[in-house]
């Protein structure tokens, strides 16, 4: 009997004990098929392989599309106006499974590149702010950029590719500071403030020279030696002061008329002893040779014996008496008699 007892006692152990287990079971099923429902309802996320921001901060929303809930949780800083940031697989996936996002990468070249947005300040409105302070300094504008002078300012910059990125809300202007100038080289130092003093403006320190330039007038043309230099031969240049020597023509008047020594090619520098008057009488050339006076004019003919401009003394031989005499070259084929020509004439 207590044989028979205890098999009892077992037995509804046994059954209780396999009703609890699958019950159990039953209950893990249930969770395991709610488990695959939620995940049949949640989309796997999409990494962006480029992203462009405004702001200071990077958002996990701005990074992955289907980010869910977390989509506005800041989860980096941005890089600098105009510069990118690049977010590797590795990163990326951490950051991911800290907020629950279905994502993981593919393989390890799975990347973000973030770049921010900005106003960019180029290398010719940085030129133009200080060539307008030059003038300034230089007492050739007022405060307002208005110029007193015509003189032109040349400026290069060390650094020839400057650039200026700015937030993207903040104005594209900018201001040049401290410039300071070495008269002799032309060398400047300045700080630029973009766009001006308030938080979060930019502000640099550039270096490069400044030049004067000076316009200069040079022939458009290669003209021959002998031939006349007409006011529509020349065009002018802008020329930095310091490349000008003492000799260099910078006055027009003194090129319309006169003929180069040598042939002279065009866009080049003059200088005075490059060119003469024109020969008006070529040595060994016909001339009419003229006496005047008040109460009498004599006119012969000879020889020039030499090359002649206007306004040159030369040798002629008359016609006639075979006289050498001294006469002024007034024209093509015309000179003028001295007094002691006179006598010859006679």
């Amino acid at each position: 009997m207590r044989h028979v007892t205890a098999f009892a006692i077992g037995l509804g152990l046994a059954v209780a004990t396999f009703v609890i287990v699958g019950a159990a079971l039953i209950l893990g099923a249930g969770d395991v098929k709610a488990e695959a429902t939620k995940a049949t309802n949640t989309a796997n996320a999409q990494l962006r392989a480029a992203v462009v921001v405004d702001g200071r901060n990077v958002r996990l929303g701005d990074i992955f599309d289907g980010a869910g809930r977390h989509a506005d949780k800041v989860i980096a800083y941005a890089p600098a106006p105009g510069r990118k940031l690049t977010l590797e697989a590795a990163w990326l996936y951490r950051v991911a499974r800290a907020y629950g996002v279905r994502w993981r990468p593919v393989s390890r070249l799975d990347q973000t590149i973030v770049e921010r947005r900005s106003i960019l300040l180029d290398t010719t409105q940085i030129l133009d702010a200080i060539r307008a302070e030059a003038h300034r300094k230089a007492g050739l504008a007022d405060a307002s950029g208005n110029q007193f002078s015509d003189e032109a300012i040349d400026v290069t910059l060390d650094n020839r590719m400057m650039q200026i990125h700015l937030p993207s809300d903040m104005p594209a202007t900018l201001q040049i500071r401290s410039l300071t100038q070495d008269p002799r080289t032309g060398r400047f130092s300045a700080v630029i403030i973009a766009p001006d003093l308030r938080p979060g403006a930019v502000r640099k320190t550039i270096t490069g020279a400044i030049h004067h330039l000076v316009r200069t007038p040079v022939l458009n043309r290669r003209v021959s030696a002998g031939d006349i230099i007409r006011k529509n031969d020349i065009r002018w240049l802008a020329v930095r002061r310091n490349r000008i020597a003492p000799q260099i023509i910078l006055d027009e008047t003194k090129l319309i008329g006169m003929s180069p020594k040598r042939p002279i090619s065009e866009d080049r520098l003059i200088r005075a002893s490059e060119i003469q008057p024109p020969v008006l009488v070529k040595k060994g050339s016909r001339v009419t040779v003229i006496f005047q006076t008040r109460n009498l004019k004599l006119t012969t003919s000879g020889r020039a014996l030499q090359n002649g401009a206007r306004d040159d003394m030369i040798r002629v031989r008359t016609s006639r008496s075979k006289t050498i005499i001294d006469a002024t070259v007034v024209s093509s084929g015309l000179v003028t008699a001295t007094n002691a020509g006179q006598i010859a004439l006679r």
